[in-house]
């Protein structure tokens, strides 16, 4: 059994699409998203040089998306 998703600012709007969508649907959604954002932070430690940091800071956008309610 996982870990329990903390309820932040954006919970509402998840349980909002998630009621719209369907389970299936925000699925989806959620992990296209996240596929782009991780891509994103690869592109920019890349750019920047600092590709060692990429693993850590996905990790981090995964905390901060826990805490902000993306991943309830």
């Amino acid at each position: 059994m996982g870990s329990q998703a903390k309820f932040g600012i954006f919970s509402p709007a998840v349980y909002a699409a998630k009621f719209a969508l369907g389970d299936d649907g925000l699925k989806k959604i959620r992990a296209k998203g996240i596929g782009l954002h991780s891509s994103a932070i690869g592109d920019f430690c890349e750019w920047a040089g600092a590709y060692h940091l990429r693993t850590r800071l996905i990790k981090l956008a995964k905390t901060n998306g826990d805490i902000l309610g993306f991943l309830v």
